[in-house]
């Protein structure tokens, strides 16, 4: 999954795979895979995940934990993602998109 340049996300972002954060993203991430947030990206938030990797020039301000303590893919409180969903129409339920 990937958070273009322009981009701005505001809300839970939830998946098994990886994310790449080129844009903006405020709330929650929990990934079963790597979180990477690129240069010129602007994040505020916690990450849950494997594997964080913070590239020189990204803005980042939250918590992390790279513990792999309890699931890695938490659903927002009282929802349940629907059998088979998965990647951004999933996503699409639990966050607000707003950019380009």
């Amino acid at each position: 999954m990937v958070v273009g340049p322009g981009a701005s996300i505001e809300g839970d972002v939830l998946g098994p795979g990886d994310l790449v954060v080129r844009g903006s993203l405020r709330g929650r991430v929990s990934m079963g895979g790597t979180v990477r947030l690129e240069a010129d990206s602007d994040v505020r938030a916690d990450i849950r995940a494997p594997r964080v990797v913070i590239v020189d020039g990204a803005s980042f301000q939250g918590e992390v934990d790279t513990s792999g303590e309890g699931s890695p893919v938490v659903p927002a409180a009282g929802e349940a993602a629907p059998a088979g969903a998965t990647g951004i129409a999933a996503l699409a339920r639990r966050m607000r998109l707003r950019g380009t």
